[in-house]
């Protein structure tokens, strides 16, 4: 009887323990959400650092927000978490993961959400539609976009239903890969080459094209596919059909300027 008393105690005691520590590791996480731990320089757009960030709704960088912690401005070296996160100017190095939407200045590790965009990139993003602006990434999702430019390539993967790319080298996977300017890539789909719609006068890069129908501009590609087109372009193809600047030949096409 002493012995199920004194272990009825035990209990007890470790019951208030756990307590005790699950208020402190709350505490701890508002404490670490509300103190910075290193400061921007003046006049910057950046307050300073956090290793925790909560956005429940944040739109752009003037509009109110609904329980921003800390403001939306701040960088984080840690963990972003939030329902949608739109505009600001905040840089994540660690993990941003959003129910909705996230955005980040800078983005160096994971970006998850069904919205993810980011100006600088070195992550990989994982969402339904996926977007960086210039750096490198991996890129799963449904859309996924890269949209760099001819002063500085980026570098990216993408697998997905819908790939595009511009001034950037890499590969794609999914059922349509779009390469519009620039860059070189292994595309493997249904369709790859350029927007037919916006292609006149674009260089559409150079790499291997594997599909059902390749299309190529101003570019270089060997091509492999059941229809191969080449606009004004080198190209080796292999195909049923091989269209390549004004020739069609079965099986086996190619044109070198």
């Amino acid at each position: 009887m002493l012995e199920m008393f004194l272990d009825r105690i035990n209990r007890i005691e470790r019951s208030g323990s756990m307590k005790k520590k699950i208020m402190f590791v709350a505490l701890a996480v508002v404490a670490m959400a509300w103190c910075p731990t290193a400061y921007a320089d003046e006049g910057s757009d950046t307050v300073g650092w956090t290793p925790l960030a909560v956005d429940i709704w944040t739109l752009g960088r003037t509009n109110a927000h609904v329980i921003a912690i800390p403001p939306r401005d701040w960088n984080v070296a840690g963990l972003s978490l939030g329902g949608l996160h739109l505009g600001g100017n905040r840089s994540v190095y660690g993990a941003q993961i959003n129910l909705v939407a996230g955005s980040a200045k800078s983005m160096y590790g994971v970006q998850a959400g069904l919205l993810n965009c980011a100006e600088e990139c070195c992550a990989l993003q994982f969402g339904t539609v996926n977007s960086f602006f210039g750096g490198m990434g991996l890129q799963v999702g449904a859309f996924n976009g890269i949209e760099c430019n001819v002063a500085q390539y980026g570098l990216g993967m993408q697998t997905g239903v819908f790939n595009f790319m511009d001034y950037c080298h890499g590969a794609q996977f999914g059922l349509f890969n779009i390469m519009n300017k620039g860059g070189g890539a292994l595309q493997v789909g249904f369709y790859n080459g350029p927007l037919v719609i916006c292609a006149g006068g674009l260089n559409s890069g150079a790499g291997v094209q594997l599909g059902v129908f390749n299309y190529s501009i101003k570019g270089r590609y060997l091509q492999i596919g059941f229809i191969n087109t080449a606009d004004d372009s080198d190209c080796f193809q292999l195909g049923v059909l091989n269209y390549h600047n004004n020739f069609v030949t079965p099986l086996v096409g190619w044109s070198f300027k």
